[in-house]
């Protein structure tokens, strides 16, 4: 019987191995072993058995030899990495950076390991050594990744090492860091592969599936019955509707890495000007959903000015508000990946006060960029009186979660 061994990281890659794992155990003979690190392990179980789910702590008795080491530097570590009340727990947490501690030691020193923390942090784990014995132990023949930090990009680099197929997932986009490792590559769109291939990534074998997560959320969307949901929230669809989906503000440097936030009034006085000239322009629906991070009495002062916003938040689901959309307005936010695979006309946009725009693909078709505020409001208004959008709609693939699968069972 095949053994595929997956390995997550975090509440969002956990999605995307969820339905892929789920796809494979209901209609495949097959043996499935999740790795699901720091939040991705208690999403897991909720779905999983705990012979199926493990966490890093599960193959600690693979290191006894070294549980010094391991206890030492996971408990001096302990207090910069664990939050009390979090989804990760204590020993997890413990475990997770000694075992990372462990690996870096074994490579470098503990003298050169300490430095090496020091100035990256977690981002100096690549624990190769460590998840090169679970998957001795475990004797798998396929080892399957998202996006790959640390532990993921590890688990491919110890599985090709060992002559293991392995396969990664991408969550979104070409502009990824670290490169994707994997032998084979699955991708949403055409999109993403003409991306990578113009990286010259070499040796590298490319699927064009789609993306899990995503089709999720766009199913839901599809399946919204529109009149029957705008009648019971007394929306007038004979409008045109804008969903604004909005997210914290910052600046980035020239690798994509945050360097400062920037005040809300900076950029949406601006903004939220420019929406009041589209309505009483055009006579548009203006719906805005804020992030989850966000707070509403951030938000309060626009809502108290311009009567004829509607807060999303509190009536529709995020699928709700896409489905009712007629466009969508998102600076850098997973939205419009949702709302583009829904069919939806996408505007994207940087605003005046950053040099560099942290999601370049949004730069580029099936989405409408703007460089600018001002630009942003022609594009929107010449949009609203032609009515039409030439851009190609094949940006998300569908039966992802089937067509990997049957990857993964022929590999």
């Amino acid at each position: 019987m095949k053994k595929i061994f997956f390995v997550t990281y975090g509440g969002g890659h956990i999605n995307i191995i969820k339905l892929i794992a789920k796809e494979l155990i209901e209609n495949y003979n097959v043996s499935i072993r999740i790795l699901a690190l720091t939040t991705a392990y208690e999403a897991a179980r909720k779905e999983f058995s705990e012979d199926i789910v493990k966490k890093i702590s599960d193959y600690k008795f693979l290191f006894e030899k070294d549980v010094e080491i391991i206890e030492r530097k996971g408990l001096e570590f302990l207090p910069e990495n664990y939050s009390v009340g979090g989804l990760v727990t204590e020993e997890e947490t413990k475990n997770y950076i000694g075992l990372s501690f462990l690996d870096l030691i074994s490579k470098y020193g503990e003298e050169k390991a300490n430095k090496l923390y020091k100035n990256k942090k977690r981002q100096a784990f690549l624990p190769t050594t460590i998840i090169k014995e679970i998957l001795k132990f475990e004797n798998v023949d396929i080892v399957v990744s998202t996006t790959s930090p640390r532990f993921e990009q590890a688990s491919l680099i110890a599985g090709k090492e060992l002559n293991i197929k392995t396969l990664q997932v991408l969550d979104l986009f070409s502009d990824v860091f670290p490169l994707p490792e994997a032998d084979h590559i699955v991708v949403m769109n055409d999109y993403v592969k003409k991306g990578l291939e113009n990286k010259e990534l070499k040796n590298k074998t490319y699927h064009v599936l789609g993306q899990p997560a995503i089709e999720e959320t766009v199913l839901k969307v599809l399946k919204i019955n529109k009149k029957e949901l705008a009648k019971e929230k007394k929306i007038d669809l004979t409008k045109k509707t804008l969903l604004f989906a909005t997210q914290k503000l910052s600046r980035v440097d020239e690798d994509y890495k945050i360097s400062e936030s920037i005040p809300y009034e900076v950029v949406y006085d601006e903004l939220f000007e420019i929406l009041n000239r589209i309505h009483k322009t055009f006579n548009v629906n203006v719906f805005i959903r804020i992030h989850p991070n966000e707070n509403y009495k951030d938000y309060s002062k626009y809502f108290d000015k311009y009567d004829f916003l509607k807060f999303t938040n509190s009536i529709l689901s995020l699928e709700e508000s896409i489905a009712l959309s007629d466009f969508v307005l998102v600076k850098t936010s997973t939205v419009a990946i949702e709302s583009k695979a829904s069919g939806k006309v996408v505007f994207t946009y940087k605003h005046d006060s950053e040099k560099f725009y942290s999601v370049p693909v949004f730069t580029k078709e099936p989405f409408i960029f703007s460089p600018n505020l001002s630009e942003l409001e022609k594009n929107i208004a010449a949009y609203l009186k032609n009515e039409s959008d030439n851009r190609k709609d094949d940006f998300l693939v569908f039966n992802s979660k089937k067509g990997i699968a049957n990857l993964l069972m022929n590999l």
